[in-house]
C-alpha cells in the first residue's frame, strides 16, 4: 500500500470523494484528534473525526479521507486519477456511487448529464 500524502491542516481541505470540508480543531486528545466539518449534499454540516494523515478509517484508505483541495484537474488523465482513488475506497453501495459523483461534480460542475456520460464513455475505450 503507497504511504499516504500529509494532510496540511492550514490549507483549504475536502474528502477523497470531493465534499468541500473545514477544520474546527487538530488537538483532540485521541487517535483522531482532528475534528472536520463536512458539507452534505443539503447544504449541512456533520462533524467527524480523523487522523492527523487524514484517514478517516486507521489504517485503510478511503473516499471519506481528507486531502488539500487539488487544483483543477488539467486534463482528463488528472479527473481518472482521482475517479480511480475513489473507486479504491468506494464500495458497490448509494455512498459509493455519490463519493464518484461528488467528484464528477466538481470537475464539470453545472454541464449536462450527457457531457458526463460522454467523458465517462471515453474513459472506458
Amino acid at each position: 500500500m503507497a504511504k499516504k500524502p500529509v494532510v496540511d491542516w492550514k490549507k483549504p481541505i475536502q474528502t477523497v470523494s470531493g465534499k468541500r470540508c473545514r477544520v474546527l480543531c487538530t488537538d483532540v486528545k485521541c487517535d483522531q484528534p482532528v475534528l472536520v466539518a463536512v458539507l452534505d449534499a443539503e447544504g449541512g454540516e456533520y462533524v467527524e473525526d480523523y487522523s492527523l494523515d487524514g484517514s478517516f478509517c486507521l489504517g485503510e484508505r478511503g473516499s471519506e479521507d481528507i486531502i488539500n483541495v487539488p487544483a483543477r484537474p488539467a486534463d482528463d488523465a488528472d479527473l481518472a486519477e482521482r475517479l480511480n482513488d475513489v473507486f479504491d475506497g468506494a464500495d458497490a453501495t448509494q455512498d459509493g456511487m455519490n463519493a464518484v459523483l461528488h467528484v464528477l461534480a466538481a470537475q464539470f460542475g453545472s454541464m449536462k448529464f450527457t457531457k458526463v456520460c460522454d467523458f465517462l464513455r471515453g474513459l472506458a475505450e
